[in-house]
């Protein structure tokens, strides 16, 4: 087996690092020496200066790989960001000086170098010993040839491993210390040995587990043959039982033959016999069958005749069916038609009494009018102003009445209210006085001239009142019918309306709907014309679901885009998944796949739920804020199918906008984003956008299903459009019956203002008259005349003012005007000419109202023609009475053929009567000689029927012993035959034989050849003279009994027959498995043992490492832990999972600080846990240590007091002379010092003599410790200083050897 080379170039070694030569190496330019190191040098700088730099230098020269050191072996070289790139170095090297125990140096350097001088060269290392390039082996074991194990690397400690070996895990540790004890490299050969080790025991276990199967099938092929033996004994024997029994049954079968031949032969002679006496009587019965044949034949014909009259006869039934159905409807419709023709009359005449009336009232009205005109002629003679006089008149009139308004509201309320005490005065005046003062008889003479006026005018009124009474009453009627056509009218028009409002409102809402579809439409952007390709795997995809079972469809049928915008960024996230088939498992697929193959179809991926890989969906991937999105959240799916949304999407994510993809994608996580666009941005930078018509049909599809329900909802909203009755023609109607509505109204409105008007003014002028007549009765009644005089006068002074106060206001602003038309002033133009102007014009108007108001009756009246409807509808009339009588003359010559065809029926229906009686007599002949040949029809049927039994019965035993000859075959039973020609008792054989077809036919059943027939001879005579059904029945079961026992016997012992030939197979194939397990034994013996002695050396090499670390980590821990109050320091110690097999389970590292208790690792504070790790890291380096130990920034968790210790620590192990006796001198020295000096170092490290009485051991090595804490640069040895250039831009280093002055006394 293979051994670490570790294990044996390993060598002690107390050399040390002299000095390091860097060229061009990260920040250090060009050419720079750096030493020499002490025993214990600090490497002290600020940030930033390169400090860490030359850690990497040495860890680099050391064959540290370039990934450990922060870079590539390009990016390892000096490079300043003012250099051109032509400018910068190519090469660079550093070199590490050793000096031996014996003085000598060895100069060890790794120089980086180019592949070419191109500037795209790749970069390599080159490994030099004293300046001779070696190989990577060669310099290693150089190394190791001095201590320095460069796998184990126990050597170095970066910035960080502090906290790392802290926080390291059982596991951890336990692979820290396969690679600290060189165990490490027996793991691949432990594992092949392992693997070995158990296949060469598997094959072993099989091995003899076949063999002892073998065994046990030796055994039992024994016993099957033991059995098969037993069974073919028991064969023979039921063989010859079941011979036996078919030549019984054959031998009892012959016998039966013979006697059922014997008997169906009498039976053909009596049969015979009686046909030839049957004869006589056919000839007979043949002609009167013929004779009562013709005469059925005739009647049959007869009976075709009647059933075709019969049909002509229903062939007319529809017809005066449909005649008398005409001639009802007639009746009916001239019925209608006279009731509406008298309608018509009376209408008519009615229609023309009204227009002639309402002509004449409209000439009377006319000639009014005319009359009107001459009289306002007349009064218009005088003062006439022109268009713009008269605007200007009215302008200042207007102007006038607004000033004077409140004058004017004034005068009429004192008007009115004069004009009440006048009329009182009147009144107590004419009671007072029978000659009433000179006033008060004018008054009442001007009172009793308007009463006689009124009275006249009354009496006119009363005789137009009678006139317009008389018009009524004669119109009433009209009146009434108007109503209820009228009411009809708006029935109709009530429901066209409604009508018409429904089918627009249904028509507006459907159109509406449309609209909105239509707008769905237009605004999806799908596109429609899948290509050849789509519809090929669509359809295919169809026939899979249809045929195979377990498939489930293609992803794009399955899911469904939540939101429509993200349909191309969800296209782009499935690409080609978008048309793989989700079936249920590996079968189902490979079931697609043949299918496609067989039906050459196209080519289509599957996605089995069984199978497919499917992680979860991380919770954090949806707390990233933003419009992040995992895709698949942007589904909607059957939870069944969720391992297939998680294979096809994966961890994508999906965002809005480029940007934030972008951000997602090149940050710390590195996402797989697709923006809403559909661009793609991959974790390894690179990104995929654009757009393509098969990207665009991708991201529509989930369109597709929504477009066409869109286009089926357009269309039946179409057709429900189309459906819905016409607006306009809805209109038209509703227009139609509207104008007729509003005729009958206006006519309606007509008749009824006129009644109105008349009893209006009546009551008026009644009113009138009463008032005058009461007034006249009551003048002069009151007693306070006096009062109510000087109120009246009073009343007159003031309105008379009131009038003055208007005048004056009006003659003002009428002053200019009233110069300019030549009058004195206003008021005489508007007392005369104006107020008959403006009387003359209401008369005018009241007049056109009135005539306008007849004419449009008189209109209507004309329009309505109801003279022109009667004559139409007379017409309408004499047609159908012509029709009527036209249909009763079709009528009647229907009746008239019916009647011949019913007397054609009659004499057809005599005629059969007398066929039928011929017919009965010829039948009574028939069934006298049809009685006869019955009886003997009767005796040759019984004779028939015994010769049928007789040959059934021969047949079916032809037929048994046919079937038992064939069973015999079947069951492969071997009948015994011997020679016809030496048979004893010839005869008897011959008759009991068969012969002809049947005899070759029974000969082939029974296997045998032409001249042999069956031997009987090995029946017993018992059983051959068994003849009676009793006898046979007995036999019968008692042979079939002895056959069921040898068969039950032998169903239930089932041998296997082959068990002789399979028994010598098995014991030769039993040899060959002994010999194959032997040497089996041996090769998993042999691979077991080579299994425990790899166990064995990666054992040792781990209890080795660790058994010498736990017994040094409790010592050092002590030393860094130790102090004046704490004399005895800390506890540390080490222990393993599993001691057997040591590096199989985890190591325990557990420290208690003084005065602590125990706690877990991680429980310990920053410092504690840093204290704990550098006394493992030392304990580690004790075990093969190195001549030099690096550490780089070790201290950066420790307080002052723990930096001291460290410090003193590492300072005690670098003093080569404090080994043994000295040690434990310079212990005893610096224990005199005191407790002072103990206590200014800090509680520093007491004496080693101290520790090393608890049985740990200190081996001195070369310290190189990069710190920035003061403490370290007092207790080194030199100081190595590292800067910046700033006029070079690169790192500069300083040495300075403390050495040269007296240490401190605490630093001894």
């Amino acid at each position: 087996m293979a051994q670490s080379d570790d294990e044996f170039e390993y060598q002690r070694a107390t050399g040390r690092i002299d000095r390091l030569e860097v060229e061009n190496f990260k920040s250090y330019k060009g050419h720079q020496r750096i030493g020499p190191f002490k025993d214990f040098t600090a490497i002290v700088g600020p940030n930033g200066s390169g400090k860490s730099n030359l850690m990497d230098a040495i860890s680099f020269v050391l064959g540290v790989r370039t990934q450990q050191l922060r870079g590539s072996l390009k990016e390892l070289l000096y490079s300043n960001s003012d250099t051109a790139e032509q400018a910068k170095p190519r090469r660079g090297y550093v070199k590490l000086v050793y000096e031996t125990e014996e003085g000598e140096e060895v100069h060890f350097s790794r120089v980086i170098q180019p592949s070419s001088a191109e500037q795209t060269a790749t970069y390599s290392s080159v490994y030099k010993v004293n300046d001779k390039v070696v190989t990577w082996d060669g310099y290693s074991k150089r190394l190791a040839g001095f201590g320095i194990l460069v796998k184990v690397r126990n050597f170095l400690v970066f910035q960080g491993d502090i906290e790392k070996v802290a926080s390291r895990t059982p596991e951890q540790l336990t692979q820290l210390f396969e690679q600290i004890s060189g165990s490490d490299a027996l793991v691949k050969d432990y594992a092949e040995a392992a693997a070995a080790k158990e296949k060469a025991e598997a094959s072993a276990a099989l091995l003899f587990a076949k063999k002892k199967a073998v065994a046990a099938e030796r055994k039992q092929k024994k016993e099957q043959k033991e059995e098969a033996e037993r069974h073919m004994a028991a064969l023979r024997e039921q063989r010859e039982r079941r011979i036996y029994y078919y030549l019984w049954q054959l031998f009892h079968l012959q016998q039966d033959e013979a006697t059922a031949l014997a008997q169906q032969s009498d039976l053909a002679q009596q049969l015979e016999e009686l046909n030839a006496a049957a004869e006589g009587f056919e000839g007979q019965l043949d002609e009167q069958r013929r004779a009562h044949s013709g005469l059925v034949k005739e009647r049959l014909r007869l009976e075709k005749e009647q059933k075709k009259l019969q049909k002509k006869q229903a062939a007319k039934d529809p017809a005066k069916a449909r005649l008398r159905e005409e001639t009802s409807r007639l009746n009916r419709k001239i019925a209608a038609g006279s009731a509406e023709v008298e309608a018509l009359k009376r209408r008519a005449k009615a229609q023309a009494k009204a227009l002639a009336k309402l002509r004449k009232d409209l000439q009377a009205l006319q000639d009014s009018r005319a009359q009107l005109e001459a009289e306002g002629g007349a009064d218009e003679e005088g003062l006439q102003m022109d268009a713009a006089q008269l605007a200007e008149y009215r302008k200042l009139k207007g102007e006038a009445d607004a000033k004077t308004s409140r004058l004017l509201q004034d005068r009429a309320t004192l008007e009115a209210q004069l004009k009440v005490d006048e009329a009182s005065l009147a009144r107590l005046q004419e009671a007072a006085a029978p000659k009433p003062h000179s006033v008060d008889e004018a008054s009442l003479a001007r009172l009793q001239e308007a009463a006689s006026s009124k009275a006249a005018r009354l009496q006119a009124q009363q005789q137009q009142l009678q006139e317009l009474q008389q018009r009524l009453g004669g119109g009433q009627e009209e009146l009434q019918q108007l109503n209820g056509q009228l009411a009809a009218k708006k029935d109709e028009a009530k429901k066209a309306q409604a009508e018409h409002r429904k089918a627009s409102s249904q028509r507006e809402y459907l159109q509406g709907k449309l609209r909105e579809v239509e707008g769905r439409l237009n605004a999806s952007k799908s596109v429609r014309s899948a290509t050849d390709r789509e519809r090929r795997l669509a359809a295919a995809a169809a026939k899979l679901k249809k045929e195979v079972p377990g498939v489930y469809g293609r992803v794009s049928e399955l899911v469904r885009v939540t939101n429509r915008k993200y349909n191309l960024a969800m296209a782009v996230v499935m690409q080609r998944d978008l048309d793989s088939v989700v079936v249920e498992d590996r079968k189902a697929g490979f079931a697609c796949i043949d299918y496609l193959k067989a039906s050459k179809l196209e080519r289509m991926d599957f996605i089995p739920l069984d199978s497919c890989e499917a992680r979860p969906l991380p919770e954090r991937l949806r707390q990233l804020g933003g419009s992040a999105t995992p895709a698949l959240d942007l589904l909607q799916f059957d939870p069944q199918f969720e391992r297939a949304c998680l294979h096809v999407c994966g961890n994508t994510l999906v965002v809005d906008e480029v940007q934030e993809a972008q951000a997602l994608c090149y940050g710390p996580d590195h996402h797989k984003v697709v923006s809403a666009d559909g661009t793609l941005f991959k974790p390894n930078g690179t990104f995929t956008g654009g757009r393509s018509n098969t990207l665009d049909a991708r991201a529509n599809r989930w369109d597709a299903e929504e477009f066409e329900r869109l286009k089926e909802e357009r269309e039946r909203l179409k057709a429900e459009i189309d459906a819905v009755p016409d607006v306009r023609a809805c209109n038209v109607a509703a227009q139609t019956l509207a104008g007729d509505v509003a005729g009958l109204e206006l006519q309606l409105k007509y008749k009824k203002a006129d009644l109105k008007q008349g009893q209006e003014e009546l009551a008026k002028l009644q009113r009138e008259v009463s008032v005058l007549q009461k007034a006249a009765a009551d003048a002069g009644s009151d007693p306070a005349v006096a009062k109510l005089q000087q109120q009246v006068a009073q009343q007159r002074q003031s309105l008379a003012k009131l009038d003055d106060r208007v005048n004056d206001i009006r003659d003002r602003m009428f002053a200019d005007f009233s110069k300019r038309v030549g009058v004195p002033n206003i008021r005489v133009y508007e007392e005369t000419t104006l107020a008959a102007a403006n009387k003359l014009e209401a008369d005018r108007q009241r007049m056109d109202e009135q005539i306008t108001a007849v004419s449009e009756q008189v209109t209507y009246e004309e329009k309505q023609q109801a003279s022109v409807q009667l004559a139409e509808k007379q017409a309408a009339l004499e047609a159908d009475k012509q029709q009527l009588q036209e249909v009763a003359e079709k009528e009647a010559e229907l009746k008239a053929a019916a009647g011949q065809l019913a007397e054609q029926a009659h004499a057809m229906e005599q005629q059969m009567e007398q066929l039928r009686q011929q017919a009965e007599a010829a039948q009574a002949g028939m069934k006298e000689l049809q009685a006869q040949a019955a009886s003997y029809q009767k005796d040759a049927g019984k004779l028939r029927g015994g010769m049928a039994a007789a040959a059934t019965a021969v047949e079916a035993v032809r037929s048994s012993r046919h079937g038992l000859m064939e069973a015999a075959v079947l069951e492969q039973v071997e009948l015994p035959y011997r020679d016809a020609a030496d048979a004893e008792e010839q005869d008897a054989a011959e008759a009991m034989d068969v012969d002809g077809d049947e005899a070759e036919e029974a000969t082939q059943a029974g296997g045998s050849k032409k001249g042999k027939v069956l031997d009987f001879a090995r029946l017993s005579e018992q059983d051959r003279d068994a003849t009676s059904k009793k006898q046979r029945e007995a036999v019968n079961k008692r042979l079939k009994e002895e056959l069921d026992a040898a068969a039950a016997e032998l169903a239930g012992s089932a041998p296997n027959m082959k068990a002789l030939e399979q028994y010598e197979a098995v014991r030769e194939k039993e040899r060959q498995q002994t010999l194959e397990l032997e040497a089996a034994r041996k090769a998993a013996n042999a691979a077991s043992k080579a299994f425990l002695r790899i166990q064995q050396q990666r054992t040792q090499r781990f209890s080795a490492a660790f058994e010498h670390i736990k017994g040094s980590i409790d010592f050092i821990y002590k030393q860094l832990t130790r102090s004046a109050v704490h004399p005895l320091g800390g506890q540390a110690f080490l222990s393993l999972e599993a001691e057997d097999e040591p590096y199989a389970g985890g190591v325990n590292f557990i420290a208690m600080p003084p005065t602590k208790r125990f706690r877990d690792m991680d429980q310990l504070s920053g410092g504690e846990k840093s204290v704990a790790a550098l006394a493992l890291l030392f304990a580690i380096h004790s075990y093969r240590p190195s001549p030099f130990f690096v550490l780089d920034e070790v201290d950066a968790a420790l307080d002052a007091t723990n930096v001291a210790r460290v410090a003193h620590y590492i300072r005690s192990c670098t003093r080569r002379e404090l080994t043994g006796g000295a040690a434990a001198a310079a212990a005893g020295k610096r224990a005199r010092r005191g407790s002072a000096a103990a206590a200014a170092a800090g509680d520093a490290v007491v004496g080693v003599d101290e520790a090393a009485g608890d049985g740990g051991s200190l081996e001195s090595f070369q310290s190189i410790v990069i710190s920035l804490k003061d403490i370290f640069y007092e207790k080194a040895d030199a100081l190595v200083g590292v800067c910046r250039d700033l006029d070079q831009n690169c790192s500069k280093t300083i040495t300075f050897d403390l050495s040269r002055f007296e240490p401190p006394a605490e630093a001894v």
